[in-house]
Order: structure tokens, then C-alpha cells, then sequence
């Protein structure tokens, strides 16, 4: 999603938004109200490093170390944690999550973003795209599964 964002500009965020919206939205069958606003976190995700390269005339070939700084901090953390900010304080908002519980799923958003490996089936509860009631997502088994998680 990054290096689309990064290739081709405007049309890899405006890419990376409707796939968030078909994969996440439509495949999952969330509300289409919901959904529009839930996409908007990869559309943060994409837009962030965009912006940053421009804006401080970062090469994308990644030919500095300047370059790789601004990629790792614009295009792998800040975008992330904004995009885990967005998703989480979204689904309290609608109710889907209690408010008590918003700190406790950034961490469960952004573990999975960064440590997910595609062959590791225990990650793979729906946690990011799930719209189940609070109770199914944040059963303290599972959190402690994922997060204590050893490799």
C-alpha cells in the first residue's frame, strides 16, 4: 500500500482506500455508513508517507539515509499508529467497542499490523476487520494470546 502510495502518487491512496473499502467493507458486510469512515484509515496509512516525501523532497528509491528516516518514521510507524487511532476510535464511536476498551484494541491494531506472519494461524481472529460485539473481540484469552505471543 505504501510503495503504490509512493509510485503512483494520488492514485495508490485513492487505491488503497477502496481496497480497504471492498476487502474490509463489502466482503465483511459492514454498514456502508461504517464503512466509508473505517476505510479512511488506509487512506491516512497511504496518504501520510505521500505527503512526508513530498513535502521534505525524500527520494522513494531510498538512496540516503535521510531518505530511509523518513521512510521508516512517516511510511511504518506515524502512519500506523495514526491508521490504529483512526480504526479503533472509529468502532467506539459507532458502539461497537466500549470506550473503556480503546487503548487496550490500539495495541491489539497495531501488534497486528507490524508482527503479523502470513503462515501464523493464531492471529488470525479477524481483530483489524472484525465486526462482531466487543465481547468476541477482546476475550482477555486472546489478547494475552497475541499479545505474549513468543517467536
Amino acid at each position: 500500500m505504501i510503495v503504490f502510495a509512493l509510485w503512483y502518487g494520488i492514485w495508490g491512496v485513492l487505491s488503497a482506500y477502496l481496497g480497504c473499502m471492498i476487502g474490509a467493507g463489502v466482503l465483511a458486510d459492514m454498514p456502508f455508513s461504517l464503512n466509508v469512515i473505517w476505510s479512511t484509515a488506509d487512506l491516512w496509512q497511504a496518504l501520510i508517507p505521500l505527503t512526508a516525501f513530498a513535502y521534505f523532497k525524500a527520494n522513494i528509491r531510498l538512496r540516503t539515509k535521510r531518505d530511509w528516516g523518513i521512510f521508516l518514521l512517516f511510511g511504518c510507524f506515524l502512519n500506523n499508529l495514526i491508521g490504529a487511532l483512526w480504526g479503533a476510535l472509529t468502532i467506539v464511536v459507532v458502539g461497537m467497542v466500549p470506550g473503556t476498551e480503546f487503548f487496550c484494541y490500539i495495541s491489539k491494531l497495531v501488534y497486528r499490523q507490524h508482527y503479523y506472519y502470513p503462515g501464523d494461524r493464531t492471529l488470525l481472529p479477524q481483530v483489524h476487520y472484525s465486526i462482531y460485539p466487543a465481547d468476541k473481540i477482546l476475550r482477555p484469552e486472546l489478547l494475552d494470546l497475541i499479545i505474549t505471543k513468543k517467536r
